[in-house]
């Protein structure tokens, strides 16, 4: 089990590494109303990462290995041989 010190840690250094946060806006400088601002100007990065990755998401069979971003591959056909 982890102690709490090092779930603080962690928990600092993922604020450090979200612009949405004011930790990030901070750790590279800003003062802390510059900071705030930063953060509420920051918009949260949405992409489609975890239903990439579910198998039973219909977005796992369009994007495999041979798939390039941005170009989805074909929907499987669901005629049987």
């Amino acid at each position: 089990m982890k102690s709490p010190a090092s779930k603080c840690a962690q928990d600092n250094r993922a604020n450090q590494l979200n612009p949405c946060h004011s930790a990030y806006h901070l750790s590279r400088g800003a003062s802390a109303p510059e900071a705030q601002a930063l953060a509420a100007q920051s918009k949260p990065v949405l992409d489609n990462r975890s239903g990439q990755l579910n198998p039973n998401n219909p977005e796992y069979a369009r994007t495999g290995p041979g798939v390039q971003l941005g170009k989805p591959a074909p929907l499987p056909s669901k005629r049987r041989p």
